[in-house]
């Protein structure tokens, strides 16, 4: 027992609780990467309504609904292939959203696949296909399309930048996220 006016016993002060108040390392590191991969699927799901936007009018084209008829005319090229495969990597981040709920490693490892096959794979055809006419473009200030009044192949590129970063971001996240879910190997002696 302490005293009021002797000195305290050594350990009543909570200085020897050091130790056990300090966070689990993988409870931190799943805290941080959790928020850092929720705001990564939010940059992505605004880049999905952008690309949405985009692809609009080739699908009421394609669906040849005539209610629609002012969206036809909008001052866009064709869509590409890789933009509609791309376009479904958006279903992987709802995946990803879905795994950080429950601490879901198959969820998350769903969102990876998803990621590299629907994003990042798009993306670097995105790249190889639009090469040549970037190429142009520098070189000889010659453009193929435009888009809203905007040399095309620039905002392609610009798109394909962002999506790179983040998919790679996402993809990083979510590995440091299976790291921080694993349950704890018990030592062996």
């Amino acid at each position: 027992m302490a005293s009021m006016t002797g000195s305290r016993p050594a350990g009543s002060d909570g200085s020897d609780f050091w130790h056990r108040e300090s966070i689990a390392w993988q409870h931190k590191q799943s805290c941080i990467n959790k928020s850092r991969l929720k705001f990564d699927i939010v940059i992505h799901s605004m880049l999905s309504i952008l690309m949405f936007i985009r692809l609009l009018p080739c699908l009421v084209a394609f669906l040849g609904t005539s209610s629609l008829e002012s969206i036809r005319k909008w001052d866009v090229p064709n869509a590409r292939p890789w933009e509609y495969i791309w376009f479904i990597s958006s279903l992987s981040a709802y995946l990803g959203w879905k795994a950080m709920a429950k601490n879901d490693t198959i969820l998350i490892k769903q969102y990876i696949i998803g990621s590299v096959v629907f994003g990042v794979l798009p993306v670097l055809y995105g790249f190889v296909d639009q090469g040549d006419d970037f190429y142009d473009y520098i070189m000889n200030k010659q453009q193929s399309s435009k888009m809203l009044g905007f040399p095309a192949v620039l905002i392609w590129f610009m798109f394909l930048a962002i999506s790179a970063q983040i998919h790679g971001l996402g993809l990083y996240f979510s590995i440091q996220l299976i790291k921080a879910w694993k349950p704890r190997k018990k030592k062996t002696k």
